[in-house]
């Protein structure tokens, strides 16, 4: 088993990884991540992003992140099924904490 920080710089660097980073294509600007001093909406994706990861999140908009990908995907919206589409962390986000050995410290998960 692989600890989040051993995976996580190399995780970082995949572009297939970005598809999953929700977007505000729909409109929606919900908090997707709260901190002490600052909640981060959707639109401001871009903000919780460091170094070659917010280059690849901005780059991704090249492509039509909505359509099919033409693979099979599943469904994580259900209504018997809590989805999470955030998270609160006890810290304030800082890029040293991005690229830190610890990670971040994950408060509570937010739900639909």
């Amino acid at each position: 088993v692989f600890k989040q920080t051993e995976v996580r710089d190399a995780y970082r660097s995949w572009f297939s990884s970005l598809w999953l980073i929700p977007k505000d294509t729909y409109g929606d600007n919900r908090v997707i991540l709260e901190t002490p001093s600052y909640n981060y909406t959707l639109s401001e994706v871009e903000k919780v992003l460091y170094g070659d990861q917010a280059t690849m999140f901005r780059r991704s908009f090249r492509y039509n992140m909505t359509a099919d990908p033409g693979v099979p995907t599943d469904c994580w919206y259900s209504k018997s099924k809590k989805t999470v589409v955030g998270y609160r962390i006890r810290e304030d986000l800082t890029e040293e904490q991005f690229y830190s050995r610890t990670g971040l410290k994950t408060e509570d998960a937010l739900y639909t």
